[in-house]
């Protein structure tokens, strides 16, 4: 096997893979817990990343509504339903013998109080987003496409702000996200996406110093909790921090020389093109390993915790993959 059939064997991005991995691998270190600081960092880009990277695979594709509302239902609801079912039996044997609690936060106000599966959200939220979009992407003038993104943006944005309750399934949180598919498919589509995503190294620096400071500038945003501070910051530090993650990934793909280096960089896009299961199973193995390992070092134990939970995420699956328990 050479270094182009492991890049070339199917037409997914590796690059972008890893991108997604990094973002899957951001949100395992939030939610194990690494710090304040590390925590505010995390959240100005980790979920956007998702919404922005869905974006760039958007296809501009003649297929009518209801055709691509069931795929997507069936991509991401399902999985939902699944994951949201075992956390409903797990939580009346070990947590609360209260059977209506969890049951309404699960199908209602997912945003929340979801004890080892609080990553859930996403999958309405992103579900959300995706239909909103192709209905505004079905538009044939971009002057309207864009006035219906800046109005749909604007308006899950507010909501949290001026309603006294959320959305049900944290829509206003895939509000926000048609924004940044919108963006990643207008870069996706752009006629310098290569330039403007091979950028050469001092470039990347100097962008990732000054984003670094506008994110503490701005201070702690959670799109979950519909959490932005000063918008405008929110939308600079997300999508600045989004286009250094792809140059910074293009950049090790394309500087990877080494065959081995390149298997590894292959084992790693797992972690992004089966970033739903990650995504589903990273706080059930946390919580496992919070109950089964305890030492003294905080700092020993929390890395132990992290390589234990990618790990752990790796071998459902790879189990999940093997038994065809589940199919996304």
């Amino acid at each position: 096997m050479t270094l182009n059939n492991i890049n070339t064997t199917s037409n997914r991005d590796l690059a972008l893979d890893l991108l997604r991995a990094f973002g899957i691998f951001c949100m395992i270190v939030g939610h194990i817990g690494f710090g304040s600081k590390i925590d505010l960092f995390i959240h100005a880009f980790h979920m956007p990343l998702f919404f922005f990277v869905s974006g760039m695979f958007f296809k501009d594709v003649d297929i009518n509504f209801n055709t691509f509302a069931k795929n997507k239902a069936r991509k991401l609801l399902l999985p939902y339903l699944y994951f949201g079912t075992f956390y409903y039996i797990v939580v009346l044997i070990f947590f609360t013998s209260d059977w209506y609690g969890p049951l309404k936060i699960l199908f209602w106000n997912n945003f929340n109080g979801m004890y080892f599966v609080g990553a859930l959200w996403f999958l309405t939220a992103f579900f959300t987003a995706n239909i909103i979009y192709f209905a505004i992407n079905s538009i044939k003038s971009f002057v309207l496409r864009l006035i219906a993104v800046v109005s749909v943006v604007s308006l899950g944005t507010l909501l949290p702000l001026l309603l006294p309750f959320r959305l049900p399934y944290t829509m206003d949180a895939g509000m926000v996200g048609v924004g940044f598919m919108f963006c990643g498919h207008l870069l996706k589509k752009s006629r310098y996406y290569e330039k403007w995503t091979n950028l050469p190294f001092y470039y990347i620096f100097r962008i990732s110093v000054l984003i670094l400071i506008l994110i503490f500038i701005n201070g702690y945003v959670n799109m979950k909790l519909g959490i932005y501070r000063n918008v405008l910051l929110f939308w600079v530090n997300a999508l600045g921090s989004i286009f250094i993650g792809i140059n910074l990934c293009n950049l090790v793909v394309r500087t990877t020389k080494s065959l081995h280096c390149m298997k590894l960089l292959s084992w790693i896009s797992i972690m992004g093109r089966d970033s739903l299961v990650f995504l589903c199973v990273n706080e059930f193995i946390i919580l496992i390993l919070i109950h089964s390992i305890q030492l003294d070092n905080l700092i020993l134990l929390i890395f132990i915790y992290l390589i234990l939970t990618i790990l752990g995420c790796y071998l459902v699956d790879f189990l999940l993959k093997k038994l065809k328990l589940i199919s996304f």
